[in-house]
């Protein structure tokens, strides 16, 4: 239970002003203040000593002015036992300083009233600050229908250009504009799987890498190898989260790294494929990515590639404001990759 000296320092630091008064004289309308806190100390500038026992009509004359409305109301209130909003009176503190104020009374008993006072500059505030968070709110609910409806047709529009893909791989007798097809598939699912991610991360300004990884390679290697397949994806991912200007093309060039060595590396379903993602310094990593396959041929140049796959994995490693380079004494392939954060 609270003491007494605890229940006083919780009143004395109520936002509002708190006036106790008791009912003396019901024809003069004479209230007695028989407590105040310092809350209402703080908005009149007086101090405790300079209410305590005083009527209310010396303590607040302007009250008692326009026929006694204020007083008329806390009478009724204790007449109807029950809480009235006075409305607003203007008081010339002991600075003089012309202040507004909001009271409410509410009943104690037959003859107790108790008497709320807000600064109404301070409410005015309070509802400016209120109004402000409704309107954050509304433009919150509003982009997040907005990102809700970017989300479902950027993912339509990525399913439909899967769709169109495969019909024209389907009705296409080259193996080579098949072949081209599926590549294209691969980069339209990585986009939609970055796309999906993007969508559902709650912090935009860095997203969980790791997490993309085994979703990509996991769709990798089921579209490549097939569910019935014995490829092992071992991932070391120490930086957790990236920026979205790092994120999007380096998941682009994993995923090219990746689909080449699902077709061309491991050409069975058995083998291995390693991704490590290490910082070396702040906002510097360093990318080994590769396979335990049958590697790729050592005169293969990686700063001028003529395949299309090296190519964009070039061209986002520039973008990263990186370097490639390869690891030929390790059977497999191996590409070392160091980059900046964006």
């Amino acid at each position: 239970m609270l003491d007494i000296n605890s229940f006083q320092l919780i009143l004395d630091n109520l936002p509002v002003g708190l006036l106790y008064l008791k009912l003396e004289d019901e024809k003069r309308l004479k209230f007695k203040i028989l407590y105040t806190n310092n809350t209402l100390c703080k908005l009149t500038n007086y101090n405790i000593k300079e209410f305590i026992n005083l009527s209310l009509r010396e303590a607040f004359p302007p009250l008692y002015i326009d026929n006694a409305k204020s007083p008329k109301n806390y009478l009724k209130a204790l007449k109807t036992q029950k809480t009235i909003d006075v409305g607003e009176f203007e008081y010339e503190d002991k600075n003089l300083q012309l202040k507004t104020y909001m009271v409410t009374a509410i009943p104690y008993s037959d003859v107790h009233v108790l008497l709320w006072v807000s600064d109404t500059e301070d409410l005015k505030h309070l509802q400016l600050k209120f109004d402000f968070s409704k309107l954050k709110l509304k433009q919150t609910e509003e982009k997040n229908i907005l990102l809700k409806e970017i989300h479902h047709r950027v993912k339509n529009n990525l399913q439909l250009i899967m769709s169109l893909v495969r019909m024209q791989s389907h009705f296409s007798e080259s193996i080579y504009v098949r072949e081209y097809s599926k590549e294209t598939l691969y980069r339209v699912k990585a986009i939609a799987i970055i796309e999906e991610l993007l969508y559902k991360s709650k912090n935009l300004k860095k997203i969980k890498f790791k997490k993309f990884i085994q979703e990509l390679s996991k769709s990798l290697v089921t579209t490549i190898k097939g569910d019935t397949n014995e490829v092992t994806i071992k991932i070391d991912v120490q930086k957790q989260k990236l920026n979205i200007d790092t994120f999007i093309p380096l998941g682009l060039l994993i995923n090219e790294i990746l689909s080449n060595a699902l077709k061309h590396g491991i050409p069975e379903k058995k083998g291995i494929i390693f991704i490590k993602l290490e910082e070396i310094k702040e906002s510097n990593f360093r990318l080994i990515i590769g396979d335990n396959g049958k590697g790729l041929k050592k005169d293969i140049n990686l700063i001028n590639p003529t395949s299309l796959g090296l190519s964009i994995v070039n061209k986002f490693t520039k973008q990263l404001r990186g370097k490639i380079t390869r690891d030929n004494s390790i059977k497999g392939t191996h590409f070392i990759i160091d980059f900046e954060e964006i």
